[in-house]
């Protein structure tokens, strides 16, 4: 949905008083902004970049694909941490946004991280190694 920019994001319900972001509330709560340019999921996107020794920045969806295009392809274990990273990404983001917005919940990034950490581990068979989810 995000590919399609269907996501409910708070500036596409017009019934919302508040459209403010869900995490930040410093700006309306766009999928790119979400995603993006909310400082704490930057931060977040910064911290899996260095985990993965990603170098270009992902400021946007658009250029996110083109990085991912140009940059990250092939079958290497490492690409392939890479779009396991972005999708996993994406899919916790997400839900800590509902988690906020529906019940209140503070964002913690390190369990995002952390989320996402064994997400890929595990994807790539990895994960019985335990020092390798260390940060």
């Amino acid at each position: 949905m995000l590919a399609q920019r269907r996501l409910p994001t708070r500036d596409r319900q017009d019934y919302l008083e508040d459209q403010q972001c869900t995490f930040c509330g410093q700006v309306l709560e766009t999928q790119e902004h979400l995603f993006f340019g909310c400082p704490p999921i930057a931060e977040l996107w910064r911290r899996i970049r260095d985990w993965l020794h990603m170098r270009p920045e992902m400021s946007t969806y658009r250029r996110t694909l083109r990085v991912f295009g140009r940059h990250y392809r092939g079958s290497r274990m490492l690409t392939k941490a890479h779009h396991l990273a972005l999708s996993s990404m994406i899919h916790y983001v997400w839900r800590a946004r509902n988690s906020s917005f529906f019940e209140e919940r503070q964002l913690d990034i390190e369990r995002i991280l952390r989320s996402v950490q064994i997400h890929v581990y595990r994807s790539l068979g990895l994960y019985s190694d335990l020092r390798l989810c260390q940060t």
